[in-house]
């Protein structure tokens, strides 16, 4: 019994010692300290402390966390941010012209995540830093230079020194793709020269069409690699050829040609942006070039070999002639954003070609190809149009 009562009054008194801890503050407040509230929590101030007040720095915004159907509203693609509820007048914010529905996304280079985090940052500031803030509004990213001040009660505050540098939307963007039409001044003397020689119609020498796809992405720094392939197709011509009026002289053959053009390349650009709706680009692109001339002799029927001796006459007969570049294609570009994923371009460029064999080669069936003798040397250079729609920024 006597053990029991001993237990109790054992756990008892820890009981009382737990609840004491509990609630009994470390610092309770005397009648010398003052009591500031700051979102929900209770900052004691002594009157030895009052330096301290005056170290952080003062941005005067109100603001709360995101949610998706405000993100939505406003167009906002990211999972990060606090949206701006209120700007303090006269303060560093509403000098830097910040408004109501701003979403507040990075602070010095540091992701907002959360209202906690937008606290930790600010909290972790002095009078007289200066405070880069990448915000979102009306569907864009802008930059904004703040340099902090002081936040004074009283008659003084007045008083305050604000420096603010406002950069609206400097974002050189984070890439995307399109289709790529380009005009590009080809030379086709040599391709036309072997077309016009079998009674081909000749292919216009003032430049081709070309249209293809390709895309880039930011690696930061303004910095962006990508892809591209674009080609020039025109297929299924027909020969007329005339009949020799010499029976001894063989006839050139009915035949249909193929022509393609076609450029593969990877890209390197470093954009610099002037205004909110205007991105230059200047930059260069690596891969290669080839011409590409099939022929085909088409002639109806013919024989399966099954015979003895077999004949092998299919009625089919193509010859597949190639001259390839190794290409480098500085360019200049244009990119004026109109909504955050879309946009239209301007692409200005010269395409120039260096083969590593001199003259075509011919392409057999097994995939094997040989120098063709006689053949032209043919150069590839050419200056190249693009424009079009990006979808991307």
């Amino acid at each position: 019994m006597k053990k029991t009562l001993l237990l109790i009054l054992l756990l008892g008194t820890l009981a009382f010692l737990a609840a004491q801890t509990q609630f009994t503050p470390i610092n309770p407040v005397s009648e010398d300290d003052e009591v500031e509230i700051v979102d929900d929590e209770i900052m004691l101030i002594s009157a030895e402390d009052e330096d301290v007040v005056g170290r952080v720095g003062y941005l005067g915004v109100f603001v709360d966390d995101l949610n998706f159907p405000k993100a939505q509203a406003l167009k906002y693609t990211k999972n990060h941010g606090v949206l701006v509820v209120k700007v303090v007048e006269d303060s560093p914010a509403a000098a830097a012209k910040l408004q109501a529905d701003d979403i507040i996304m990075m602070m010095n280079e540091q992701v907002v995540q959360n209202k906690e985090r937008f606290i930790e940052i600010c909290d972790a500031t002095e009078v007289g830093d200066k405070m880069m803030l990448k915000i979102w509004r009306a569907g864009i990213e802008q930059n904004v230079e703040i340099i902090l001040s002081e936040k004074i009660e009283g008659p003084e505050e007045d008083d305050r020194k604000i420096t603010v540098s406002f950069k609206p939307n400097l974002a050189t963007g984070y890439g995307g793709g399109s289709w790529l039409p380009m005009w590009a001044t080809v030379d086709l003397t040599d391709v036309n020269k072997l077309l016009g020689n079998l009674y081909f119609d000749t292919m216009r020498e003032k430049g081709v069409l070309m249209q293809g796809g390709g895309g880039k992405g930011h690696i930061g720094k303004g910095f962006f690699l990508g892809i591209q392939a674009i080609g020039y197709d025109d297929k299924g011509k027909q020969n007329k050829p005339p009949v020799p009026a010499d029976s001894t002289v063989a006839k050139i053959p009915d035949l249909t040609a193929n022509y393609s053009l076609s450029t593969f390349e990877f890209t390197i650009d470093k954009r610099f942006a002037v205004k909110p709706w205007l991105v230059l680009s200047i930059g260069t692109g690596l891969g290669r070039a080839e011409h590409k001339l099939e022929l085909y002799n088409d002639q109806p029927g013919g024989d399966w070999p099954d015979q003895n001796p077999p004949i092998y006459n299919l009625g089919y007969h193509k010859a597949t002639l190639k001259k390839e570049f190794l290409t480098i294609h500085p360019r200049f570009e244009t990119l004026f954003p109109i909504l955050s994923w879309f946009g239209m371009r301007l692409e200005l460029g010269y395409n120039y070609g260096f083969s590593p064999y001199k003259g075509w080669k011919q392409e057999e069936y097994n995939g094997d190809s040989h120098h063709i003798t006689g053949s032209p040397l043919t150069e590839f250079g050419a200056f190249t149009i693009g424009a079009g729609p990006w979808f991307g920024f």
